[in-house]
């Protein structure tokens, strides 16, 4: 089964009023191969973007402005999330899909069923114990005390989901122990 991590930037909350601003989706081939597509998304109503949203994910008129608009990337989108042999992962990936699916719903596209998994499940499982107050991506680079420059952009938050995931999925008990030593030490 490909693993697919997802993650988006948007202009608000609601997925039927605000739109995606950037997208990230990491794939992770059977075979090996890994994927990388990344791109900001020109927004059609930016008169209704919330402007916390705008200031923290960063945005930047003049890079939007040069991006496509969904439209144009909404077929490529729905080809790389959707099928039987995928999983989507995410930092509460709900959130994400659910914009997704509001954006390609307006294309006359639909994902179908599709399986998830949530990273945030994860650090609860494996990293609570150990300290963890707070299951936030940008929390969980401060506990693992990872880089946080660019955290609130597609791209850094798609790759620390997928580094997430690569660190404590079936990790083995003994491996628990060790980073718990190491977190420690740090």
């Amino acid at each position: 089964m490909n693993r697919v991590f997802i993650d988006t930037e948007t202009t608000g909350l609601k997925p039927v009023h605000h739109e995606l601003i950037e997208i990230c989706i990491i794939t992770e081939h059977e075979g090996g191969n890994v994927e990388h597509y990344e791109t900001k998304i020109r927004p059609m109503n930016i008169q209704r973007a919330d402007l916390k949203a705008l200031e923290i994910n960063g945005y930047n008129q003049k890079e939007c402005n040069k991006a496509p608009s969904f439209d144009q990337i909404a077929e490529d989108i729905h080809k790389r999330l959707s099928g039987r042999n995928k999983i989507i992962i995410g930092h509460n990936p709900l959130f994400d899909i659910d914009f997704i699916e509001e954006h390609l719903f307006k294309q006359g596209l639909t994902l179908g069923r599709i399986r998830t998994f949530d990273t945030a499940s994860l650090a609860y499982e494996h990293l609570y114990d150990l300290g963890l107050k707070s299951l936030s991506l940008s929390n969980i680079r401060r506990f693992l005390k990872w880089e946080s420059h660019g955290e609130h952009r597609a791209g850094k938050d798609c790759q620390d989901t997928r580094r997430l995931f690569n660190l404590l999925f079936k990790i083995p008990w003994w491996k628990k122990v060790i980073l718990w030593v190491q977190l420690k030490l740090k």
